[in-house]
């Protein structure tokens, strides 16, 4: 017969108490984020204000691989002068409240120039509500130019004469680049 020695109830105890303070500190660490998370969402979600004249669906149908409330649509998109005003105006009605969706309809050279998508929704964390109008698209160069009105949580407003350059992208588009005109 052997004997072997209980384990030191002092150093089970303290295993065990580690073990708890690890599971403890890696909760606290998941509520923290989701916390962020979801204050940031209902940020968003908060300040959608869009204008009537830009308020319109997003697609309903995506292509495979294109996040929900993207561009791509599983039915080819026209290109026509209409379809490309419409997709633009689409876009806009996504803003300021859902930024994630409105990031996903540019192209990631786009998304790239424009600082990434932080900057991106931070910006439209400082619009309270944005109209577009007098639209005009040419289908041959896939540009659109537009005008905003920009109005700001500070009360600001702004109007700015913008010209997109959109590619075609699946069955739909993507917004490539927007140029100020003034």
């Amino acid at each position: 017969m052997e004997f072997r020695p209980s384990a030191d109830p002092a150093k089970r105890s303290l295993s065990a108490l580690m073990w708890a303070a690890s599971v403890a500190v890696a909760l606290i660490a998941v509520m923290t984020l989701v916390s962020v998370q979801l204050r940031n969402d209902n940020r968003s979600g908060s300040s959608m204000r869009t204008s009537a004249t830009a308020a319109q669906s997003a697609p309903e149908t995506t292509a495979t691989g294109t996040p929900s409330g993207g561009p791509a649509t599983s039915v080819p998109l026209p290109l026509t002068a209409a379809a490309l005003e419409n997709y633009l105006r689409q876009h806009y009605s996504l803003l300021p409240g859902n930024t994630l969706a409105a990031w996903t309809w540019l192209t990631t050279r786009y998304q790239g120039e424009i600082g990434g998508y932080d900057a991106y929704r931070n910006y439209w964390g400082t619009v309270a509500s944005v109209t577009v109008w007098d639209v005009s698209a040419d289908p041959d160069q896939l540009t659109v130019t537009y005008r905003l009105t920009l109005r700001y949580a500070d009360g600001r407003t702004g109007n700015e004469l913008r010209r997109a350059q959109l590619v075609r992208f699946g069955g739909g588009y993507l917004i490539d680049g927007t140029t100020l005109l003034s």
